[in-house]
């Protein structure tokens, strides 16, 4: 009889000490592999064009000698995330990259095996008469609304990057912690293995209020040390996992935050340049602004 009694006594505390253990368990990591499955390549084609006497023209090309005649093709390339916010789903990019998007442009992803995949935009969006987009109202910063129709559906299920690792307060990154770009820098990465492209920097400013480089609006952005490089435009910025030195202390960082979007690179011609960055606070604004 005490036995029992003893056990129904200690039962208590023993769940209490297994609940305070399992609060003490770390959170799952978000590590730069899973955004790597979220990170995607937005490309487009079109034919190019030239104005002669305030008039439009299509630049197309003929074969010498022969009737042979086709379109110039030019392409743009950007970096998009995929990211779910309660049950909407998102592409989130820069407005820049979105404003070059036609209804027959594409997504580049990764699936199984670190194989790209390609998937026309249409089949993410509910109507194929335009693409929608939400764009902020100053910041380069523009976001597409999901409905994947029932052909992608599985494909995108486990792509998506959660809205909670987005840095909530208008702030740049700690000076003392590198941050990282994942994207496709040139268009590299897509083809054969899937692979983004990733590159390490350091903040060098706060937030400092600057005319945006495709239309001189005046927004806020911090400085990175390195520069940007075409097709990283859109691309997420990211302070990840792991240890740093700080005045002279090792200091650790247990989760991943996304810091930052990549607007673009400003320099002069003396070769010095800095990747010019949009706060990611700003992507929550975006969310807000349906």
């Amino acid at each position: 009889m005490r036995k029992i009694l003893l056990f129904l006594f200690l039962i208590p505390m023993l769940l209490g000490r297994l609940t305070a253990w399992a609060e003490e368990l770390p959170a799952p990591v978000i590590d730069l592999e899973t955004v790597s499955s979220a990170v995607v390549m937005i490309h487009t084609q079109f034919i190019e064009s030239m104005v002669v006497q305030g008039e439009t023209y299509e630049v197309l090309l003929r074969k010498p000698g022969t009737n042979q005649i086709q379109p110039k093709l030019l392409k743009k390339e950007g970096t998009g995330t995929l990211v779910v916010k309660g049950e909407d789903l998102y592409l989130v990019t820069a407005a820049h990259v979105a404003k070059d998007t036609l209804l027959d442009s594409e997504i580049i992803m990764k699936v199984a095996g670190d194989r790209p995949q390609v998937i026309p935009i249409t089949q993410l969006v509910s109507g194929n008469d335009q693409l929608n987009w939400i764009v902020h109202p100053t910041a380069d910063l523009a976001a597409l609304q999901l409905d994947p129709n029932a052909e992608v559906i599985s494909t995108l299920r486990i792509h998506f990057l959660s809205a909670e690792v987005l840095e909530s307060k208008r702030k740049a990154p700690n000076r003392l912690q590198p941050v990282t770009i994942v994207g496709f820098p040139l268009g590299l990465g897509t083809e054969g293995n899937f692979s983004p492209i990733s590159q390490q920097s350091k903040t060098v400013s706060g937030l400092l209020t600057l005319p945006r480089l495709d239309i001189q609006q005046s927004q806020v952005f911090f400085l990175l040390d390195n520069p940007s490089i075409g097709g990283f435009s859109g691309a997420p910025v990211l302070e990840l996992p792991g240890v740093y030195i700080a005045k002279n202390a090792i200091k650790r960082n247990r989760d991943l935050r996304w810091v930052g979007v990549v607007h673009g690179t400003t320099g002069d011609n003396t070769g010095g340049k800095l990747a010019v960055i949009t706060p990611a606070a700003l992507v929550l604004e975006l969310f807000g602004a349906e």
